[in-house]
């Protein structure tokens, strides 16, 4: 335990002095990122560096989210995150920021075909990657909604009855809300 708060506070107090400094390596032959409790990091494996080089990048990420680079998940391996608009990643960053969690991911990016396969709207915002169906542990759909709305760049806040995420997009100013129907007797 002593030597993780060590570390911590050791990166704490170096990264953004070694991001600053133009002498220093731009980039390590072999670089590992590693998680220690909510602070990501990234130490070289490089054998003339036993300490570990912290990569200038990463001191932007920590700036960026209190999760660096797994503020946002993907649950499961059909999510694509990569083509995911930069505006909506800010906003999934802030998220996990002001929720203090990380933010579950469950639809990114869609192309064309799978969005057909997934019975998604034929203008969805997830082909553009202006969209995504996100959850937070702990944070209710309304409270994640609510907190959606109030975000300038957000554009669609969509919750649905049975499901467990809040849709958000980058486009035009609207909400809706899918009420759970009542089963027909037959």
């Amino acid at each position: 335990m002593l030597n993780t708060i060590a570390v911590l506070a050791f990166l704490a107090l170096t990264a953004p002095a070694l991001a600053g400094d133009p002498a220093l390596p731009v980039q390590s032959k072999s670089t590992a990122h590693r998680s220690v409790g909510a602070l990501s990091y990234a130490a070289s494996t490089r054998a003339d560096d036993p300490v570990g080089w912290i990569h200038p990048e990463n001191a932007a990420f920590r700036a960026i989210g209190a999760f660096g680079r797994g503020a946002i998940v993907p649950v499961h391996k059909n999510v694509s995150l990569r083509r995911l608009d930069p505006e909506l990643r800010r906003v999934l960053d802030r998220a996990s920021r002001h929720f203090g969690k990380k933010v579950n991911v469950t639809s990114g990016y869609r192309s064309p075909s799978y969005n057909r396969k997934v019975h998604g709207a034929r203008h969805s915002k997830h082909m553009t990657g202006q969209a995504a169906d996100i959850s937070v542990a702990g944070v209710s759909k309304a409270r994640l909604a609510k907190w959606a709305k109030a975000q300038p760049e957000i554009g669609g806040v969509g919750v649905y009855c049975r499901s467990s995420f809040v849709h958000i997009d980058t486009g035009e100013d609207r909400d809706w809300y899918w009420p759970c129907r009542k089963k027909r007797r037959g």
